[in-house]
């Protein structure tokens, strides 16, 4: 028995890992990709395609691999592939899907109120403002001062500024 994994299993790992520099990658400079869904779906072709060319190419070479490490590794892939994907998807469209959930349970056009009295179950854009809010609130991110509203000391700094720095890491724009 080993307790190391076999070549495929082992690529796999870094491969799966590899997903988040190449969404960097793709994000900025010449390389970049516009849309979110094209660029993490070209992120985790290469990944998959330089995880088989290297499987492949040591195949070739003489390297004995198992079809057994083959199907962990890939296993393992797809694995990172789905984790990173949730992520990416909470990152990139959290709100936003939501929101057009809301507009599909809606027969026909709507008025920007209806949508996010859809949206809300029921409740007003200020009832779902005020919402959000409380959850800011209880988590101590945001803190009210009579009629303003203000991040609260350096928790709430340092999470806003962890939330706008993941969104510029991965070339989203500021919303």
């Amino acid at each position: 028995m080993h307790l190391y994994p076999g070549p495929a299993t082992g690529l796999a790992l870094l491969f799966g890992f590899f997903i988040v520099p190449m969404l960097v990658f793709l994000s900025h400079g010449t390389a970049r990709i516009d849309s979110a869904k094209q660029r993490f779906l070209t992120a985790i072709a290469l990944c998959i395609f330089a995880w088989g060319i290297i499987i492949g190419a040591m195949m070739m070479m003489g390297r004995s691999i198992s079809w057994p490490d083959i199907l962990a590794g890939s296993m393992i892939l797809f694995t990172a592939i789905v984790a990173f994907g949730i992520l990416w998807s909470l990152v990139c469209w959290g709100f936003t899907t939501s929101l057009l959930a809301a507009l599909c349970s809606i027969d026909g056009a709507a008025n920007r109120y209806a949508w996010f009295h859809a949206y809300g179950g029921g409740s007003s854009i200020a009832d779902f403002t005020d919402d959000r809010l409380s959850i800011l609130l209880g988590l101590g991110i945001a803190k009210i001062d009579e009629t303003s509203v203000m991040l609260s000391g350096r928790l709430g700094y340092v999470i806003a500024s962890s939330v706008i720095f993941l969104r510029r890491f991965y070339g989203l724009p500021d919303e």
